[in-house]
């Protein structure tokens, strides 16, 4: 499973609806049980992923990417962009 690049894409995809729901909650207003999630999505998005940048940004280096798209990959994707970068598993 986690040699499919496929996997990895859908995660992706997934921690992209992660921000469209994140950025809908700043713009609308997150309430009730939207709140929870709200916070939570908040958590990783402005503090997870911003501490995983040096990771990324070495694992990007060491696959011949820029740093620049490495830490901005980091940033949208967490650990669902540089795990498999780093395993050979796609090749951004």
């Amino acid at each position: 499973m986690f040699k499919n690049p496929l996997f990895w894409y859908a995660s992706m995809a997934v921690t992209a609806m992660g921000w469209f729901i994140f950025i809908l909650g700043l713009l609308l207003g997150a309430g009730g049980a939207f709140k929870s999630l709200w916070i939570v999505l908040a958590l990783i998005f402005l503090v997870i992923h911003p501490l995983e940048i040096p990771i990324g940004m070495k694992v990007g280096e060491r696959a011949g990417l820029d740093k620049g798209i490495s830490a901005f990959k980091t940033l949208a994707f967490g650990l669902t962009w540089w795990i498999p970068v780093k395993m050979g598993v796609i090749h951004d």
